[in-house]
């Protein structure tokens, strides 16, 4: 069982560094609709082992205490990553989680950051995390699918923010949306100007893509929002040219 927070690689991932919390639970992913917590990956696969969940629940259990923030701190001095995934499991269950992982990017603007929340629902996180994809090492999508879209609409349409759809049942795409996750009874390509994640497209060529080679989540240049009925290329989003053609370092 690691006794780090950050671990160094996963089989979707690739040589990304990343963390976990635990997943499926409501105090901690907040946002979450019926649908996500019964889809979860983080009840699955490795993710759903003994050793797997005692490492998450003790890195909530730090992520309450003032030693988070310099703990990650040490840990990226010793890493030293180009990019860190936020939450592989799990999400943005408080102000002050949120605000942590605000100083620790802030500290560390030559690693790239980023990370997917359905926290957007909380009205009362939405300004914290915000600010924290402002950050121009920080990148955040929202997460959405059948169900936030159902009661929710569309999320904020935010310039830099991507929009993530979980769909499984091949029904239309959200305008909204910048990118699709597909459930592995999909067959089809989503819409024209969608792009489809390689770690969800199960019976395309590019399904043992890791995100280490795709790297379109933390260094695409066009996440766009929706505005005036279409997808458009979101304006004033910020550039991650300086992250672009680096390699992820194992």
């Amino acid at each position: 069982m690691p006794t780090e927070l950050l671990l160094r690689k996963n089989a979707w991932l690739g040589p990304i560094v990343h963390m976990s919390l635990p997943g499926c639970d409501k105090k901690i992913c907040r946002g979450a609709t019926k649908f996500c917590l019964g889809h979860c990956f983080g009840k699955q696969y490795r993710h759903g082992s003994p050793a797997a969940r005692a490492y998450k629940q003790r890195v909530y259990e730090c992520s309450l205490t003032k030693q988070f923030v310099p703990t990650i701190f040490s840990e990226l001095l010793d890493l030293y990553p180009d990019v860190v995934r936020v939450n592989n499991v799990g999400d943005m269950y408080s102000k002050d989680y949120i605000r942590k992982w605000f100083k620790i990017a802030e500290r560390h603007p030559a690693t790239t950051f980023f990370a997917y929340t359905r926290c957007w629902r909380q009205p009362a996180l939405l300004q914290d995390l915000l600010a924290l994809a402002a950050l121009p090492n920080f990148q955040m999508s929202w997460s959405t699918d059948v169900e936030t879209h159902a009661i929710d609409g569309a999320p904020p349409a935010i310039p830099g923010i991507g929009v993530n759809y979980w769909r499984v049942n091949g029904e239309p795409v959200p305008l909204y949306a910048t990118h699709v996750w597909k459930d592995q009874r999909e067959t089809e390509y989503p819409e024209p100007g969608l792009h489809a994640c390689p770690q969800g497209a199960y019976t395309s060529k590019l399904k043992n893509v890791t995100c280490s080679e795709c790297r379109w989540c933390f260094e695409h240049d066009a996440h766009q929002v929706y505005k005036d009925g279409v997808r458009r290329q979101a304006e004033g989003s910020r550039s991650r040219k300086a992250t672009i053609g680096r390699k992820v370092r194992a």
